[in-house]
């Protein structure tokens, strides 16, 4: 089932979002599923709200229950669609809080591919192991002793620092260059048809996923990831990208100084802590 919110006579902008349920369930899915059902009307009218703020309308797309990284590979699809209809196309993950009455199709450049690049190395303190107070030379003598590569391996297929090496690997398997340390954040994604027909995601899905087939052997957590396959493309084809600041797509992780939410624009609630969110903006919620 899918739900408009007709904001603007004009079909120029659009924001989109996606909830339905995934068949490849986990306990951290299955728990943030609850989240999700007992926050929906509260998320919906936030994204919708902040819609009518841009002049934009809203859609909420409730696809047929699917795994969660076909999932995503399928809202980067839907943003292309879109955009036969609608000028400007702007997704935000059904877990972001908007907390500004900013017009992000004004803010930005939607000539360009709009999204949040993070940087991912092992130095950095979001992503890597460093230590507080260690040398960057004595970590960097560190990461080449056995013991660091073996709590490496101990990551997920999704850690940040994964999906950095898998897009390096796909560099290499191209025999290309310009690879960057970044992935992007697909929780806002965004864009016109110049950025779409630049990008060519769909076109160029094929030739992605047949590198991630090569490198599989590599290590066993590469798989058809969406962020890495954008982050790829992006760099791969040299895209016009627009990197939001990190105002504009805040990450709330476990570590997340809860107050700076106040001051943020979009507030992406990763742990799914939406009561602890709302409580902090001063929300009523439901």
């Amino acid at each position: 089932m899918t739900k408009v919110w007709h904001h603007s006579n004009e079909k120029k902008r659009l924001i989109f979002s996606i909830f339905t349920k995934i068949t490849d369930t986990t306990k951290k899915r299955t728990d943030n599923q609850k989240q999700f059902e007992i926050y929906y009307k509260d998320l919906l009218r936030g994204l919708a709200d902040y819609a009518k703020t841009c002049n934009a309308d809203y859609i909420l797309l409730s696809p047929e229950v699917t795994d969660y990284d076909n999932l995503n590979v399928y809202k980067i699809q839907q943003w292309e669609k879109l955009l036969n209809e609608y000028d400007n196309v702007m997704y935000l993950d059904f877990d972001i809080i908007p907390n500004t009455t900013r017009n992000i199709f004004e803010e930005f450049d939607f000539n360009k591919v709009v999204t949040r690049l993070l940087p991912v190395n092992d130095y950095l303190k979001q992503t890597g192991f460093k230590a507080p107070g260690e040398s960057f030379t004595d970590f960097y003598e560190r990461t080449k002793l056995k013991e660091y590569q073996e709590q490496k391996k101990e990551l997920d297929q999704y850690h940040w620092l994964i999906k950095g090496q898998q897009k390096k690997d796909m560099f290499k398997a191209d025999s290309a260059i310009g690879c960057k340390d970044v992935i992007a954040n697909t929780g806002t994604f965004g864009g016109n048809r110049n950025a779409r027909d630049t990008l060519k995601f769909s076109e160029r899905l094929d030739h992605c996923k047949k590198l991630i087939d090569s490198i599989k052997h590599l290590d066993d957590r590469y798989f058809y990831n969406n962020e890495i396959i954008v982050s790829f493309m992006l760099d791969r084809y040299n895209i016009p990208t627009i990197d939001l600041p990190p105002h504009w797509h805040e990450l709330v992780l476990k570590d997340t100084p809860m107050i700076k939410l106040r001051y943020s624009y979009l507030i992406h609630v990763i742990t799914k802590d939406f009561k602890g969110v709302y409580k902090v903006l001063n929300r009523d919620f439901s």
